[in-house]
């Protein structure tokens, strides 16, 4: 439960960025980078 934790308040810290970069990027852009996590292993 610890570990969630921790990883919840990382993902926290990192949203604010993330948004930052998404807002930078063109709708073509951003589908691309939408579908990256389907490629990637567990």
């Amino acid at each position: 439960m610890e570990k969630r934790l921790e990883a919840m308040q990382a993902a926290n810290l990192v949203q604010p960025a993330l948004d930052e970069f998404c807002a930078t990027l063109s709708s073509e852009q951003k589908a691309r980078f939408n579908t990256l996590g389907q490629f990637a292993g567990p």
